[in-house]
């Protein structure tokens, strides 16, 4: 880019080039405006070159900016690929422990299932031989209910059998008296 020419150093704005202050000739009013247009211009170049010297700092700033970031982008994208290069290298060795997991979990199962199934025939069997010991209480209280009836028939029929013989040993004690 071409930067324009920068004011003389010494220079006052606004102050013509050259010589002193003071007039020389006799038409200073058409010297005195080229002076003043000299002047406008001077300080329009001076604040485009400062303008253009800070837009050429940003400028810079920016492209150091996006370095920056096309840094840390391609680190991104390296660190993806890394960590994508890495679970492919691992997907083997995970699904082969997922595999194991999966086998030990299955086999965890069947051997509680089996467990269970045990346990339900255990308390089958215990039902079955509480059913029969039930049965042979049962029909022990039947036998001693029956025993029981027929001890308390041979009792009440010793009960009168002694009776009638009390009643007929009175009537022959009495009646031998009389």
């Amino acid at each position: 880019a071409r930067q324009p020419p920068l004011p003389q150093r010494g220079a006052v704005r606004g102050a013509p080039r050259g010589g002193g202050g003071a007039r020389q000739d006799g038409g200073g009013g058409q010297q005195l405006g080229e002076q003043r247009e000299e002047a406008c211009e001077l300080d329009s170049l001076a604040a485009v070159a400062d303008m253009q010297a800070r837009v050429e700092e940003r400028a810079s700033r920016l492209r150091k900016d996006l370095e920056t970031l096309a840094e840390r982008k391609r680190d991104m994208l390296l660190e993806g690929v890394e960590a994508h290069e890495d679970l492919q290298r691992r997907e083997p060795a995970l699904r082969k422990r997922a595999a194991a997991a999966i086998k030990q979990v299955r086999s965890v199962a069947h051997a509680a299932h089996a467990d269970y199934a045990a346990a339900l025939q255990e308390i089958d069997l215990q039902l079955a031989l509480l059913a029969r010991v039930r049965e042979g209480a049962e029909a022990q209280q039947r036998e001693q209910e029956a025993l029981q009836q027929r001890c308390v028939e041979a009792l009440a029929c010793w009960a009168a059998e002694a009776r009638r013989a009390e009643r007929d040993r009175r009537e022959r004690h009495f009646g031998e008296a009389a």
